[in-house]
């Protein structure tokens, strides 16, 4: 039955964010203590993903991942490329800049690598675009498809901005 669900057609709309490498970032104002917190990368190679994790006083209150291979950048001719997702800023530490803290700390370890990094996120998610862009991300797309299992395929590519 799962497996039916999956291969129903269905529409994604997603906003491309990139950050290159040679971008001045913005500097942020932090509402926790740095020297309380600890950030950890581990990488897994089986699935080829970096989870990021910030930690204050010893609780996880923020996790992401960066994928170095996401099946939906193929529709825009960016599979290679390393995207920022599952973002998740835990409920009692929202507010506090933590999201474009973290956003700017794995764009900056991932530039060891790379020379820009993405991020996916719903046209939706208010809260979410206004971390990515005090992050200094900077919008490059809109783009609707139709997903099929893990196959999509372009409707529409809108350009906000030329890179």
């Amino acid at each position: 039955m799962n497996l039916l669900k999956k291969l129903i057609p269905k529409r994604i709309e997603q906003l491309v964010y990139v950050l290159n490498k040679n971008e001045e970032l913005p500097s942020l104002k932090i509402g926790f203590n740095i020297e309380e917190s600890l950030i950890t990368n581990n990488y897994n190679s089986k699935k080829k993903k970096t989870k990021h994790q910030l930690l204050i006083n010893q609780d996880i209150v923020y996790t992401s991942n960066t994928f170095e291979k996401v099946h939906f950048m193929k529709s825009i001719n960016e599979y290679n490329s390393l995207v920022i997702g599952d973002c998740f800023t835990y409920k009692n530490y929202r507010g506090l800049s933590i999201y474009p803290f973290m956003l700017q700390k794995v764009a900056k370890e991932m530039f060891q690598k790379v020379n820009k990094i993405f991020i996916l996120v719903s046209p939706e998610n208010a809260a979410s675009i206004r971390g990515i862009e005090k992050a200094g991300f900077t919008l490059l797309y809109k783009v609707s498809t139709i997903r099929v299992g893990v196959f999509y395929f372009l409707t529409r590519k809108t350009y906000q901005n030329k890179i």
